[in-house]
């Protein structure tokens, strides 16, 4: 890869930061209810799952040796929410949604986005690790949370309970 290439393709996976940075921004400075002043906590906690799950993003991306994805469906829906009302309400000089509501809102989506990101990832990682997660030891069987592998259903989306007769530790 030519050495304008890299820049440009190291630009490009900065456009998620800086998309996180400018809705950061903008919210901060055209709040009409200075949401980032009056509820600063549950803001820095929007924006600092959102950056947390970008890292995640860009470290899965490293060890899995693929292409970093960082605008991703649920992050720009949620910055285009908190953005959309932001200016809607500094244009119409007042609220149309209680900013405070949205923010709480905004939160519990971001962290159940978060929690699904989570989850999905130490499953995928235990399957080809061949490791075991997210397992219950009880009267000497193990119950085990894991992600189906059968022909006919391919939705890496679909799990599975699964119980063993016998508690074994992992394969070397």
């Amino acid at each position: 890869m030519k050495k304008r290439d890299r820049f440009g393709h190291a630009v490009g996976n900065l456009s998620p930061l800086t998309f996180l940075v400018l809705t950061l921004t903008i919210v901060h400075f055209y709040s009409p209810a200075r949401i980032s002043e009056t509820h600063t906590r549950y803001f820095l906690y929007f924006f600092g799952l959102h950056f947390a799950k970008l890292a995640t993003h860009l470290q899965i991306a490293h060890v899995a040796t693929e292409e970093f994805r960082g605008l991703r469906r649920t992050s720009i829906f949620l910055y285009i929410v908190f953005i959309a009302h932001t200016a809607a309400s500094a244009i119409l000089g007042g609220s149309i949604f209680p900013e405070d509501q949205l923010l709480f809102v905004l939160l519990g989506l971001s962290v159940l986005v978060y929690a699904h990101l989570v989850v999905n990832v130490v499953i995928q990682f235990t399957n080809v690790l061949n490791i075991r997660a997210f397992c219950l030891k009880t009267n000497g069987s193990l119950i085990n949370f894991s992600q189906k592998n059968t022909a006919q259903n391919a939705s890496p989306f679909s799990y599975e309970l699964t119980e063993s007769s016998k508690f074994a530790p992992p394969p070397p």
